[in-house]
């Protein structure tokens, strides 16, 4: 396979799946031999976890979005002088700085990958000098590539449908019972688990709501919230669940965990009895796409490309966004049924293996780099 000279850039802020996601296929490419380079902002998670692992970048400090010309002329220099062949983003803040540093540099091709929702038309002037740089868009649901071809000005033709990679031989069903004794869980305990940062639209308050109910019916039933704040919410949002948590009186039935990564993460998945995803919207889950590998039952809001994750309901609970009673419902009638629910969650791991096994995603993208 041709080696290639991969930019990668990512200007946000924050440590959620997009930056995950993002920061998993750099670091695949890397490992698979690629002369990958990464754009990213000094002082934040990201750059952070590149030095980590090893992985080249380019930190930027106060980086201005859209409209600062001295990243502009930086991200062209390094293209020119590292022989970059090919850009690959995934915040859409960063193509206002991508696109002007590429202009006239016709052997580089720029691809994105979308990873948030276009609710309504970006067909203006500057969209389409944006959108018309692009070699590909790569999205990672049906429903989102339906919204990016009726929203965005791109073909359809230029937009591929690759969902996120992940290291499939961490994350199998490997429950450790010892293990979930020495983190405080008893053989009693049903765990109700969230994995996903602490932010209002991810919907931690509303599964904390939830849980009077739920514990009316099972009194054994315990809330994990594993996961950081954003970093929009730093020192708001924890303060938040936690007033709320005493509120409802539940602070023996709520456990917070700080954010994990692969093989610790992997642990704590595998110490959840169901998975709740009660986001407001998402259009592809991450940390979904774990559990469904661990095989565990999974409870998800019948909005953006969840419904399509769960087989529309066939593989897992739909429940209502925003709606404690509806989420609280939903995980008695998983809780009444348990058998059935994991049957289903084995049923889902099956292609989830193939269909998520970073090997192949980086193999796809690289064919798409090269074609």
């Amino acid at each position: 396979m041709e080696k290639l000279r991969v930019l990668h850039f990512c200007f946000s802020r924050s440590w959620g799946g997009l930056e995950k996601n993002f920061f998993d296929l750099a670091v695949a490419q890397h490992n698979a031999g690629h002369h990958v380079l990464c754009a990213c902002r000094a002082g934040f998670s990201l750059e952070r976890e590149l030095k980590k692992i090893g992985v080249p970048c380019a930190a930027f400090h106060n980086v201005v979005k859209y409209v600062d010309l001295g990243v502009i002329l930086a991200l062209r220099r390094i293209i020119k002088t590292q022989n970059i062949s090919v850009a690959h983003g995934t915040h859409t803040e960063d193509l206002g700085l991508l696109v002007p540093a590429v202009a006239g540099l016709k052997n580089v091709r720029l691809f994105f990958t979308l990873q948030m929702n276009v609710p309504e038309p970006k067909k203006d002037v500057y969209h389409r000098w944006e959108y018309g740089r692009l070699t590909k868009l790569f999205v990672s649901s049906s429903i989102l590539k339906e919204a990016a071809a009726k929203n965005l000005p791109i073909s359809a033709d230029k937009i591929m449908v690759v969902p996120y990679g992940i290291n499939t031989d961490i994350y199998r069903p490997e429950r450790d019972d010892e293990w979930r004794k020495s983190i405080g869980l008893s053989p009693e305990t049903f765990v109700l688990g969230i994995l996903a940062r602490l932010d209002p639209p991810k919907g931690q308050m509303e599964a904390i709501q939830a849980l009077p109910q739920i514990r009316q019916k099972f009194p054994n039933a315990l809330l994990m919230l594993v996961g950081d704040e954003s970093v929009d919410h730093k020192g708001a949002e924890v303060k938040r669940l936690r007033d709320e948590v005493k509120k409802l009186d539940l602070e023996k039935h709520v456990m917070f965990v700080s954010d994990k990564r692969g093989a610790e993460q992997a642990k704590y998945l595998n110490a959840m009895d169901i998975f709740l995803s009660p986001s407001h919207y998402e259009t592809f889950s991450t940390s979904m796409m774990m559990a469904q590998l661990c095989a565990i039952p999974i409870i998800g809001t019948n909005v953006g490309g969840t419904p399509e994750q769960l087989g529309w309901g066939k593989y897992g609970e739909l429940v209502e966004p925003m709606n404690p009673a509806s989420l609280a419902e939903g995980t008695i009638k998983v809780m009444e049924n348990y058998p059935s629910a994991k049957k289903r969650a084995e049923e889902l791991r099956v292609p989830a293996v193939q269909q998520f096994d970073m090997r192949m995603i980086v193999e796809r993208v690289i064919a798409e780099y090269v074609r």
